[in-house]
């Protein structure tokens, strides 16, 4: 390398002072700055730079140097005597010093080369050369070809959207059977996602379209499409082809969840579902195979071979459900699976069992849900199956060999399986018996989780709601030009978001948010010019101060229904309300006699839709539908509405609106644009007329404060755990400040949002006894002595059952509320159970344990006894609970009463308990639920002393209807009002509100 000036000089022979010489080097050399011909500088221009003389003074400088060289006109660039034929070819500066005569280009270079035979050789090399790299290219062109047109059907995108709901790539609610003119035999049934799958039924003289009789959202005419069964009113013989048939081509939507490369890896995941009816045990003598993935070759086109129950040939995966009760998932690869494998022994019976249509034509329906996960899988063979029950994990993360050639083998290249997935057929209901029903099948291209599951099972998803067409009419005007349309209103609901507005950047403080091992962030929104540090705590929990100034401005007040709504005008567009209510009429129901005040209500469907109604009779997710008892609380509560507190309204929430349901107000219901998943409302809270609504939203695992009265959004808190019961707590429980408790597999947490910070605290955990149990019921009564904001609660109540069989027994735990979290079990079988206040003038003001009141059945006498015990400190730590002594108890006499039972309707929390108790000043209820039963007792001090019958009959009542909830308030002195949620007798899906003076 050359390294100073004198060298560069020096190697050319010249010395320093031969500057005058140097315009005769190549611009490359002459200026260190880059030329605009594009040439290779050879010398680093730091180099060339460095090696002249700094001299600050110019006139020491050549004025060759000084002024820009126009290198266009420079010989180097215009070529000898202006020639740029004959420029010299220089491939390098030092390669060119030394040569006599270098290579010239351009016609004298030309003929020189064709002189000494140059040319004829670069000619033959260089047409090997393209020989050889044409023959590469085709042979590249070739595979890439075949590559191509394997994959050139493939979708993109399938199965890498953020969301569930972006992921589903089929959806059918059988929405044909309310079109008369569509011939749904012939033309099969339509998918409703934006893919657009068509699918055909086999067999169809069979089967017919009716109403659904699940408990699914059924949806609105005009709004949502209609849910309709597929019902077999005949059994299918074994050699008919039947079930509902959708084409899977190889690298389309449906084809997911197996069988799939790591190229492919978000093609890896799908979760399938679907309701379906049984009937009475004795009629299925077969199997029914709910849902099957066959290879479609050797077929000639002929799919109804595949829809044949014995015929599995070609089988990849199916899931059948056995005369036994159970289900069964099976491969043709040999694995097979059932629900009861991975389930522990209950002493009652055998867990993971189906349900069947019972004498009186109630149940039999069942929700199954298989996922499949290939994604941990080394072979694209293999894969990992769950099985949901109702929304219950049976299967947990079995094991299968999925191959496409029948048995497992080894070393199957991809390309040989994507040969044989070009076409297979997902069929739906094969092998039916008479009284099966099939409806709401849904194929997502994505995992879903257990809870996800749990919190859409009984909701239409978005895809099916309708699209409105409005009519536009376009007027002239006098000129003769087109007048632009009028401006239609938009719908109402298109101004609703589950969250907050969006205000400017400048005004708007973005929330933040923080999380613990608990499984809670919150997220606040503040609308505040400065944001607020984050403040750590040790429970992980980071939390923004607060003020909540944004309200539903953009929401608009929605009022109450009116009962004559008004017409809208007719340039208007005006959306129907969810609620309507009709005027009140008299029920036509007899009075029953009784030795109580009943007033019984007119149907629900009168008062609300009837969508609506079925939804009230559900209830709320993870919920009681009137919130629970209240009885073993402190007297110190304070009423700010018209009516006394202890009655709870139902909120019923759907992705656009929610609904409460008052049972005491006229009119009964009011929507808010609130989307959600499921809700609980507070109290009146203060003299303001403040009422709370907690929302749950399950696909974005996020909860929301919303103030109803001044429409107003007060906090958020993002959940990272599995919420598995949720109620609102009385103010007495805490305070005297809004709180709710949240249940998770952590333990119990009071959530205050009006705290700052408003951050979940743990207030008990979880034993191992209490671990994966399901939670039915929550309350909490005793009281620690201290008044205002210390004042708390002393005991928690949990009824619990398994989260598998809905025929378990119930368990009754108590839970010490003073940070120890020492857990009693009061009983392992019990019927009901609630916390009471004891009798005593000091109970609002002391300390004090509340009793604990329960319905146990005597299986001996087949008598439900209710008894009444005492709670203590254990005397060694004085921290454990221990049971005390029975201070009365008594039975429920069954004798003078009707022996008729009523079906429960379908509801969000099941059955259980089967007995309702409900405790008020010195009253206690007990409501037989499948009996429509009530039975009031009287619990005072003056009995207590007299030391003669502690418990005294106020009475019993008849309500000849299933008791879906009941819950009780004061309504004066030594009087109290007892509220039920009644199911109509002939309509699982209807039912009144019967209220009863004690």
């Amino acid at each position: 390398a050359i390294k100073s000036y004198a060298e560069v000089l020096s190697s050319i022979g010249l010395g320093i002072n031969d500057a005058a010489l140097m315009s005769q080097l190549a611009p490359s050399v002459q200026k260190a700055k880059k030329s605009g011909r594009s040439r290779t500088g050879v010398i680093d221009a730091s180099l060339i730079e460095a090696s002249f003389p700094t001299n600050s003074a110019n006139e020491n400088i050549d004025p060759a140097w000084r002024e820009a060289i126009n290198e266009s006109k420079h010989v180097w660039s215009a070529g000898p005597f202006g020639k740029k034929e004959e420029l010299l070819q220089l491939d390098s500066f030092v390669d060119w010093f030394g040569q006599c005569r270098p290579t010239v280009l351009g016609k004298e270079g030309v003929a020189m080369a064709a002189d000494t035979g140059e040319r004829a050789l670069a000619n033959i090399l260089l047409a090997a050369a393209q020989e050889d790299f044409d023959q590469g290219q085709d042979e590249s062109e070739s595979e890439d070809a075949s590559v191509d047109g394997k994959r050139k059907n493939w979708v993109d995108g399938v199965g890498e959207a953020r969301l569930d709901e972006d992921n589903l790539s089929l959806y059918m609610r059988f929405s044909e059977g309310a079109d008369e003119d569509c011939n749904w035999q012939a033309d099969g049934f339509a998918d409703l996602t934006k893919h657009k799958h068509q699918a055909r039924l086999y067999g169809s003289e069979l089967a017919s379209l009716e109403a659904t009789t699940s408990s699914v959202d059924e949806g609105e005419e005009g709004k949502v499409r209609l849910l309709y069964d597929l019902v077999y009113n005949d059994g299918a013989p074994r050699e008919r082809a039947t079930g509902v048939a959708i084409e899977v081509s190889r690298g389309g939507h449906l084809d997911v969840g197996m069988l799939h490369s790591s190229d492919d890896r978000a093609r890896q995941r799908c979760t399938v579902e679907m309701w379906y009816h049984l009937p009475q045990a004795h009629l299925m003598t077969d199997e029914i195979i709910l849902m099957r993935r066959s290879l479609f070759y050797e077929e000639n086109n002929d799919v109804s071979k595949l829809c044949l129950p014995d015929e599995r040939h070609n089988t990849l995966w199916e899931l059948a459900v056995l005369p036994t009760g159970l289900l069964e998932l099976r491969t043709g690869a040999g694995s097979v699976v059932t629900s009861a494998m991975f389930i522990k022994d209950n002493e009652d019976g055998l867990d993971g069992l189906v349900s069947w249509e019972r004498e009186d034509g109630g149940g039999g329906w069942n929700h199954v849900c298989v996922t499949f996960s290939s994604m941990e899988q080394d072979s694209p063979s293999q894969v990992s199956a769950s099985v949901l029950m109702n929304g219950v994990t049976v299967v947990p993360n079995a094991l299968l060999s999925v191959d496409p050639f029948g048995l497992t083998s080894e070393d199957v290249h991809q390309d040989d399986i994507d040969d044989a997935l070009e076409k297979s057929i997902l069929i739906f209901g094969i092998g039916p018996s008479a009284g099966f029903r099939l409806t709401d099948i849904r194929v997502w291209a994505c995992q879903r989780s257990e809870e996800d599951v749990q919190m859409m099972m009984y909701e239409y998803l978005k895809d099916a709601e309708m699209k409105r067409k409005f009519k536009v009419n376009i007027r002239k005007s006098s000129t003769g030009m087109l007048a632009p349309p009028a401006r239609l209103a938009q719908p109402e609901r298109k101004k609703f978001a589950l969250s907050p507005p969006k205000t400017s950047q400048a005004n708007r403080t973005p929330p933040r948010s923080t999380s613990d091992d608990d499984g809670f962030g919150v997220d606040e929104v503040k609308f505040e010019p400065t944001p607020p540090r984050l403040t750590p705590d040790d429970d992980g929990f980071g939390v923004d101060e607060v003020k909540f100034e944004q309200t539903f401005a953009a929401f608009n007040e929605i009022e109450p229904v009116q009962n004559q709504p008004s017409e809208p005008s007719s340039d208007d567009v005006v959306e129907q309300e969810e609620v309507q209510v009709l005027e009140d009429s008299t029920s036509s129901e007899p009075e029953l006699v009784s030795p109580f005040e009943v007033v019984l209500s007119d149907l629900l469907s009168t008062k609300v839709k009837s969508s609506a109604a079925a939804a009230i009779i559900r209830g709320p997710p993870a919920a009681r539908h009137f919130g629970g008892n209240r009885g073993g609380l402190a007297s110190v509560h304070t009423n700010f509405g018209i009516k006394p507190d202890g009655v709870g309204p139902i909120a019923i929430s759907g992705p656009d609106k929610s609904l409460v349901f008052f049972s005491d107000r006229d009119p009964p219901g009011r929507t808010y644009p609130i989307g959600a998943s499921g809700a609980v409302l507070s109290d009146i809270m203060d003299e303001n007329y403040s009422e709370y609504m907690c929302c749950f939203l399950a696909r974005e695992k996020r909860m929301i404060i919303f103030e109803l009265t001044r429409k107003t959004v007060v906090v958020e808190l993002q959940m990272k755990t599995k919420l598995n019961f949720w109620r609102y707590l009385p103010p007495e429980a805490h305070g005297g400040e809004l709180a709710f408790v949240l249940i998770t597999p952590i333990g119990g947490f009071y959530w205050k949002p009006l705290e700052n910070p408003p951050r979940p605290r743990q207030v008990w955990k979880r034993s191992a006894e209490l671990e994966s149990k399901k939670v039915i019921t929550y309350e909490e009564g005793g009281s620690n002595g201290q008044s205002g904001a210390d004042a708390r609660s002393t005991v928690a109540l949990l009824l619990v059952s398994s989260p598998v069989s809905s025929d378990a027994n119930v368990e009754a735990y108590c839970i010490s509320m003073d940070g120890e979290s020492s857990q009693l079990l009061v009983s392992d079988d019990v019927q009901g159970a609630a916390l009471c206040r004891p009798p005593t003038p000091d109970a609002s003001s002391a300390y004090f344990l509340p009793f604990v009141v329960t319905v146990q059945n005597n299986y001996e006498t087949s008598q439900l006894v209710l008894t009444v015990e005492d709670l203590t400190q254990d005397s060694s730590d004085g921290k454990s609970l221990v049971r005390g002594v029975t201070l009365a108890s008594a039975i429920l006499d069954l004798t003078d009463v009707s022996n008729e039972s009523f079906a429960p309707p379908p509801m969000s929390m099941g059955s259980s308990p089967e007995v309702l108790v409900c405790c008020n000043q010195d009253f206690i209820v007990a409501v037989i639920r499948s009996r429509g039963l009530v039975f009031a007792y009287d619990f005072t001090t003056d009995l207590m002393e007299s030391g003669g019958q502690s418990l005294s009959l106020v009475g019993k009542h008849e309500l000849g209807r299933y008791v879906v909830d009941a819950a009780i308030r004061p309504i004066g002195d030594n009087q109290v009002e007892l509220v039920t949620l009644l199911r109509e007798s002939n309509d699982s899906k209807d039912g009144r509100i019967a209220t009863i003076i004690i």
